[in-house]
């Protein structure tokens, strides 16, 4: 049985930073139920967003689910998938907020993502990371 991947804002538990860009992408070696369970969901309402789209792309339309501020679903299915991508993204006004950690499970057997301990697992990838933006300086004029 594998592991469930584990996504998390960086800092988590503590608050995350401002100016910050996240993906990652999780594919599978076959089409699976893909079960996201959100462990903590506190972020900038608006102006902060977590998305969950569909394939590879981060770039491409395929957005299933935007979510922002405190209020997530416990859980997200995605069925018939082989691959999820993840979004976090926050501005500049660095509000103290814990942040996003969500765990990923993959099922080869629809219906059986309510009973965690009975998942047949596939084998998963996760790739992905966060970059920090500084804020960029003003030149000044003379």
């Amino acid at each position: 049985m594998g592991e469930p991947a584990s996504i998390k804002s960086p800092l988590e538990p503590y608050n995350y930073p401002p100016n910050m860009y996240c993906e990652w992408v999780i594919t599978t070696d076959a089409f699976s139920t893909i079960v996201v369970r959100f462990l903590t969901f506190r972020i900038e309402p608006t102006w902060d967003n977590f998305i969950i789209g569909l394939g590879k792309n981060v770039n491409a339309s395929t957005e299933v689910v935007r979510l922002s501020g405190t209020l997530a679903p416990r859980i997200v299915v995605i069925n018939n998938s082989s691959a999820i991508w993840f979004l976090l993204t926050s501005d500049e006004s660095g509000q103290l907020l814990f942040g996003v950690h969500v765990e990923v499970e993959l099922s080869s057997e629809p219906g059986k993502f309510f009973h965690f301990h009975n998942i047949d697992y596939v084998q998963l990838l996760l790739v992905g990371g966060c970059i920090v933006y500084s804020k960029p300086k003003r030149s000044l004029q003379a």
